[in-house]
């Protein structure tokens, strides 16, 4: 798997490696990576604050992706505040509740994505 997040770019086929990127690679609350196989496409993107997470699939290019729907957190605000993986505020994005899912639910996508290079059927996505 090819990975990009806050830190740099690095590759990885072993899954416990790359678990532990997904949990521990943050600039204070925020953590933001970009997850794909030997080709381009398709890709997956997980954005974290906190303990919440934004996840967005892209099967192929020139379509517009998939986002989680129906999988809020308990007690999560209306929007939530995401970095992209440069870091900084112009790449900002704010989501609504609704496209969000908590944070360990995002690391399980990931890896079943890094498993199978399909889309992960650990979230219940929405076709954009």
């Amino acid at each position: 798997m090819k990975i990009h997040d806050l830190s740099g770019s690095f590759e990885t086929d072993d899954t416990s490696q790359l678990a532990e990127r997904l949990r521990g690679d943050r600039r204070d609350a925020y953590g933001a990576f970009h997850v794909s196989g030997d080709d381009a496409m398709p890709y997956i993107s997980a954005h974290f604050n906190g303990d919440i997470a934004y996840v967005h699939y892209f099967a192929t290019d020139g379509h517009p992706g998939f986002q989680p729907t129906d999988m809020t957190p308990n007690g999560c605000p209306d929007e939530v505040h995401f970095l992209n993986t440069d870091g900084a505020e112009a790449g900002a994005i704010d989501m609504p509740a609704s496209a969000l899912v908590d944070a360990d639910t995002a690391i399980q996508a990931i890896l079943e994505f890094a498993a199978s290079g399909q889309m992960p059927q650990s979230i219940q996505w929405f076709e954009l």
